[in-house]
Protein backbone atom coordinates (compact mmCIF):
# COMPACT_ATOMS: atom_id res chain seq x y z
CA UNK A 1 0.00 0.00 0.00
CA UNK A 2 1.69 3.89 -0.96
CA UNK A 3 0.90 7.00 0.77
CA UNK A 4 -0.66 9.41 -1.57
CA UNK A 5 1.02 12.90 -0.67
CA UNK A 6 -1.81 15.28 0.85
CA UNK A 7 -1.07 18.91 -0.25
CA UNK A 8 -0.37 21.32 2.37
CA UNK A 9 -3.29 23.66 3.30
CA UNK A 10 -2.78 27.23 3.75
CA UNK A 11 -2.78 27.26 7.79
CA UNK A 12 0.37 24.97 7.27
CA UNK A 13 2.09 26.65 4.96
CA UNK A 14 1.78 29.46 7.10
CA UNK A 15 3.11 27.28 10.60
CA UNK A 16 6.45 26.45 8.34
CA UNK A 17 6.89 29.91 6.77
CA UNK A 18 6.46 31.25 11.31
CA UNK A 19 9.00 28.45 12.16
CA UNK A 20 11.64 29.76 9.59
CA UNK A 21 14.39 31.48 11.79
CA UNK A 22 14.77 35.19 10.62
CA UNK A 23 18.43 36.04 10.63
CA UNK A 24 19.36 38.96 13.16
CA UNK A 25 21.06 42.14 11.80
CA UNK A 26 24.55 42.18 13.59
CA UNK A 27 25.35 45.50 15.06
CA UNK A 28 27.92 47.69 13.26
CA UNK A 29 31.68 47.76 15.03
CA UNK A 30 34.00 50.42 15.33
CA UNK A 31 35.98 48.22 13.14
CA UNK A 32 33.10 48.36 10.18
CA UNK A 33 33.71 52.20 10.55
CA UNK A 34 36.96 53.35 8.48
CA UNK A 35 38.51 56.11 11.13
CA UNK A 36 38.78 59.77 10.08
CA UNK A 37 42.24 60.00 9.06
CA UNK A 38 44.06 63.35 10.95
CA UNK A 39 46.98 64.05 10.20
CA UNK A 40 49.36 66.27 11.68
CA UNK A 41 48.46 69.54 9.33
CA UNK A 42 45.21 69.11 11.09
CA UNK A 43 45.64 70.61 13.87
CA UNK A 44 48.75 72.83 12.74
CA UNK A 45 46.24 74.87 10.71
CA UNK A 46 43.20 73.68 11.98
CA UNK A 47 43.35 75.17 15.15
CA UNK A 48 44.00 78.55 14.41
CA UNK A 49 41.62 78.29 11.22
CA UNK A 50 39.04 76.50 11.96
CA UNK A 51 38.93 75.50 15.90
CA UNK A 52 35.67 74.24 16.57
CA UNK A 53 35.74 71.75 13.41
CA UNK A 54 39.42 70.73 14.61
CA UNK A 55 38.72 69.79 18.35
CA UNK A 56 36.01 68.14 17.10
CA UNK A 57 37.92 65.49 14.78
CA UNK A 58 40.46 65.63 17.25
CA UNK A 59 38.41 64.40 20.13
CA UNK A 60 37.67 61.06 18.20
CA UNK A 61 40.83 60.94 16.48
CA UNK A 62 43.36 57.81 16.93
CA UNK A 63 46.67 60.16 17.40
CA UNK A 64 46.11 63.63 18.59
CA UNK A 65 50.07 64.63 17.82
CA UNK A 66 50.16 66.25 20.85
CA UNK A 67 53.58 66.04 21.66
CA UNK A 68 54.74 67.80 18.43
CA UNK A 69 53.26 71.29 19.66
CA UNK A 70 55.09 70.68 23.32
CA UNK A 71 58.22 69.91 21.64
CA UNK A 72 57.88 72.45 19.09
CA UNK A 73 57.33 74.98 22.62
CA UNK A 74 60.03 73.46 24.25
CA UNK A 75 62.53 74.43 21.58
CA UNK A 76 61.24 78.11 20.89
CA UNK A 77 60.25 78.88 24.25
CA UNK A 78 63.68 77.97 25.28
CA UNK A 79 65.78 79.54 22.41
CA UNK A 80 63.95 82.22 23.06
CA UNK A 81 64.40 82.63 26.58
CA UNK A 82 67.89 81.99 26.09
CA UNK A 83 68.49 84.62 23.41
CA UNK A 84 66.73 87.04 25.64
CA UNK A 85 69.06 86.06 28.34
CA UNK A 86 72.55 86.99 26.73
CA UNK A 87 71.57 89.59 25.08
CA UNK A 88 70.19 91.00 28.78
CA UNK A 89 73.48 90.12 30.51
CA UNK A 90 75.13 91.79 28.19
CA UNK A 91 73.67 94.83 28.50
CA UNK A 92 73.56 94.72 32.42
CA UNK A 93 77.38 94.56 32.15
CA UNK A 94 78.04 97.18 29.39
CA UNK A 95 75.51 99.16 32.43
CA UNK A 96 77.97 97.93 35.07
CA UNK A 97 81.53 98.69 33.02
CA UNK A 98 79.88 102.59 31.89
CA UNK A 99 79.19 103.14 35.63
CA UNK A 100 82.29 102.03 36.58
CA UNK A 101 84.06 104.40 34.53
CA UNK A 102 82.35 107.40 35.05
CA UNK A 103 82.13 106.95 39.30
CA UNK A 104 85.71 105.97 39.80
CA UNK A 105 86.19 105.87 43.40
CA UNK A 106 82.32 106.50 44.23
CA UNK A 107 81.43 102.90 44.69
CA UNK A 108 82.09 100.62 47.80
CA UNK A 109 84.50 98.07 47.88
CA UNK A 110 82.11 95.01 47.37
CA UNK A 111 80.14 96.65 44.66
CA UNK A 112 83.99 96.79 42.60
CA UNK A 113 84.78 93.27 43.88
CA UNK A 114 81.65 91.95 42.18
CA UNK A 115 82.72 93.93 38.81
CA UNK A 116 86.06 92.77 38.86
CA UNK A 117 84.71 88.85 39.49
CA UNK A 118 82.64 89.15 36.26
CA UNK A 119 85.57 90.97 34.55
CA UNK A 120 86.94 87.64 35.02
CA UNK A 121 84.77 85.62 34.41
CA UNK A 122 84.15 87.44 30.47
CA UNK A 123 80.99 89.18 29.64
CA UNK A 124 80.42 87.02 26.62
CA UNK A 125 80.89 83.32 28.86
CA UNK A 126 78.45 85.13 31.56
CA UNK A 127 75.98 85.50 29.40
CA UNK A 128 76.45 82.12 27.44
CA UNK A 129 76.14 80.48 30.68
CA UNK A 130 72.69 82.69 31.36
CA UNK A 131 71.56 82.09 28.26
CA UNK A 132 72.02 78.14 28.48
CA UNK A 133 70.21 77.82 31.74
CA UNK A 134 67.39 80.62 31.16
CA UNK A 135 66.80 78.81 28.01
CA UNK A 136 66.76 74.70 29.32
CA UNK A 137 64.81 76.09 32.63
CA UNK A 138 62.40 78.50 30.75
CA UNK A 139 61.48 75.74 28.46
CA UNK A 140 61.27 72.66 30.59
CA UNK A 141 58.62 75.18 32.54
CA UNK A 142 56.53 76.07 30.35
CA UNK A 143 56.15 72.34 28.51
CA UNK A 144 55.26 71.55 32.35
CA UNK A 145 52.62 74.76 32.33
CA UNK A 146 51.35 73.13 29.09
CA UNK A 147 50.81 69.28 30.18
CA UNK A 148 49.34 70.76 33.78
CA UNK A 149 46.86 72.96 31.70
CA UNK A 150 45.55 69.58 30.16
CA UNK A 151 45.33 67.93 33.60
CA UNK A 152 43.21 70.84 35.12
CA UNK A 153 40.94 71.26 32.12
CA UNK A 154 39.86 67.65 32.42
CA UNK A 155 39.49 67.61 36.21
CA UNK A 156 37.06 70.98 35.68
CA UNK A 157 35.56 69.74 33.05
CA UNK A 158 34.79 66.13 35.33
CA UNK A 159 33.83 68.38 38.04
CA UNK A 160 30.88 69.88 35.70
CA UNK A 161 29.86 66.57 34.42
CA UNK A 162 32.43 66.00 31.64
CA UNK A 163 32.88 62.27 30.34
CA UNK A 164 35.13 62.49 27.78
CA UNK A 165 38.34 60.34 28.58
CA UNK A 166 41.09 61.83 29.92
CA UNK A 167 43.65 61.78 26.46
CA UNK A 168 40.57 63.02 24.51
CA UNK A 169 40.60 66.52 27.16
CA UNK A 170 44.52 66.18 27.63
CA UNK A 171 45.94 66.68 23.79
CA UNK A 172 42.65 69.87 23.15
CA UNK A 173 44.10 71.00 26.44
CA UNK A 174 47.36 71.01 25.18
CA UNK A 175 46.83 72.18 21.72
CA UNK A 176 45.00 75.38 23.04
CA UNK A 177 48.37 76.41 24.22
CA UNK A 178 48.94 76.98 20.33
CA UNK A 179 49.25 81.15 20.77
CA UNK A 180 52.27 80.29 23.48
CA UNK A 181 53.86 78.62 20.58
CA UNK A 182 53.40 82.08 18.11
CA UNK A 183 53.91 84.28 21.15
CA UNK A 184 57.96 82.55 21.47
CA UNK A 185 58.55 82.73 17.42
CA UNK A 186 57.43 86.27 17.88
CA UNK A 187 59.64 87.12 20.77
CA UNK A 188 62.50 85.29 19.29
CA UNK A 189 62.47 87.34 15.93
CA UNK A 190 61.83 90.31 17.45
CA UNK A 191 64.75 89.54 19.84
CA UNK A 192 67.00 88.53 17.00
CA UNK A 193 66.17 92.07 15.15
CA UNK A 194 66.00 94.24 17.73
CA UNK A 195 69.26 93.11 20.09
CA UNK A 196 67.12 92.54 22.64
CA UNK A 197 63.29 91.41 24.34
CA UNK A 198 60.56 93.77 25.77
CA UNK A 199 58.58 92.86 28.76
CA UNK A 200 55.47 90.74 27.86
CA UNK A 201 51.59 92.04 28.57
CA UNK A 202 50.71 95.04 29.48
CA UNK A 203 53.55 95.20 31.75
CA UNK A 204 55.71 96.45 28.72
CA UNK A 205 53.83 99.73 30.31
CA UNK A 206 55.41 99.50 33.65
CA UNK A 207 59.13 101.64 34.01
CA UNK A 208 61.55 99.77 35.69
CA UNK A 209 61.55 101.84 38.87
CA UNK A 210 57.45 100.41 38.83
CA UNK A 211 58.72 96.73 38.79
CA UNK A 212 60.61 96.87 41.12
CA UNK A 213 58.42 98.65 43.38
CA UNK A 214 55.27 95.96 42.90
CA UNK A 215 56.32 92.74 41.30
CA UNK A 216 53.24 91.04 41.92
CA UNK A 217 51.52 93.53 39.88
CA UNK A 218 54.23 93.34 37.21
CA UNK A 219 53.60 89.43 37.10
CA UNK A 220 49.47 90.13 36.91
CA UNK A 221 50.20 92.25 33.92
CA UNK A 222 52.41 90.78 32.12
CA UNK A 223 50.11 87.38 31.44
CA UNK A 224 47.73 89.95 29.75
CA UNK A 225 48.29 89.70 25.99
CA UNK A 226 46.70 88.76 22.66
CA UNK A 227 48.03 85.39 23.20
CA UNK A 228 46.62 84.61 26.24
CA UNK A 229 43.59 85.98 25.61
CA UNK A 230 43.47 83.87 22.28
CA UNK A 231 44.41 80.89 24.20
CA UNK A 232 41.54 81.31 26.55
CA UNK A 233 38.77 81.45 23.68
CA UNK A 234 40.76 77.96 22.18
CA UNK A 235 39.76 76.39 25.50
CA UNK A 236 36.44 78.00 25.50
CA UNK A 237 35.97 76.50 22.00
CA UNK A 238 37.81 73.13 22.60
CA UNK A 239 35.83 72.29 26.20
CA UNK A 240 32.76 72.67 24.29
CA UNK A 241 34.21 70.29 21.26
CA UNK A 242 35.35 67.29 23.42
CA UNK A 243 32.84 67.35 26.19
CA UNK A 244 29.94 68.73 24.19
CA UNK A 245 29.21 71.28 26.63
CA UNK A 246 26.86 74.54 26.40
CA UNK A 247 28.75 77.87 26.26
CA UNK A 248 27.95 78.61 29.91
CA UNK A 249 29.90 75.28 31.49
CA UNK A 250 32.71 75.87 28.60
CA UNK A 251 33.05 79.89 29.44
CA UNK A 252 32.81 79.28 33.16
CA UNK A 253 35.81 76.27 33.06
CA UNK A 254 37.75 78.57 30.92
CA UNK A 255 37.55 81.81 33.93
CA UNK A 256 38.63 79.38 36.54
CA UNK A 257 41.86 77.75 34.60
CA UNK A 258 42.50 81.03 34.10
CA UNK A 259 41.94 82.06 37.79
CA UNK A 260 44.10 79.05 38.67
CA UNK A 261 46.66 80.49 36.30
CA UNK A 262 47.14 83.86 37.66
CA UNK A 263 47.17 82.85 41.22
CA UNK A 264 49.83 80.35 40.51
CA UNK A 265 51.76 82.86 39.03
CA UNK A 266 51.62 85.49 41.79
CA UNK A 267 52.27 82.79 44.45
CA UNK A 268 55.73 82.01 42.36
CA UNK A 269 56.62 85.75 41.87
CA UNK A 270 55.65 86.09 45.67
CA UNK A 271 58.06 83.52 46.42
CA UNK A 272 60.85 84.38 44.33
CA UNK A 273 61.05 88.01 46.14
CA UNK A 274 60.78 86.93 49.31
CA UNK A 275 63.84 84.30 48.60
CA UNK A 276 65.14 87.72 46.79
CA UNK A 277 64.65 89.93 50.19
CA UNK A 278 66.00 87.55 52.44
CA UNK A 279 69.60 86.31 51.22
CA UNK A 280 69.70 89.65 48.54
CA UNK A 281 68.44 92.61 50.58
CA UNK A 282 66.50 93.79 47.92
CA UNK A 283 63.00 94.85 47.52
Amino acid sequence: MTDAAQPMNADQAAGEADSTPTPVAQPATTQDKPEERFPLTAPLFGVPFRPRRTFERLRDAERGHWWVLALLILIFAGVSAGVNAYLTTLAAFDSVEAFDSNNDGEISEQERQTFEGTQQLGSSNLALISAIFGGVFTGIGVVIIVALRGGVIYLLALAFGGRAEFKQVFRMGVWTAYPLLIRSVVTLIAGAIGGGTTLQGLAAMMTTGEITEAPLLAAFLSGIDVYMIWSMVLVAIGVAATERFKAGKSITITLILWLVGVIATLAFTGIGVAIGQAFGGGV
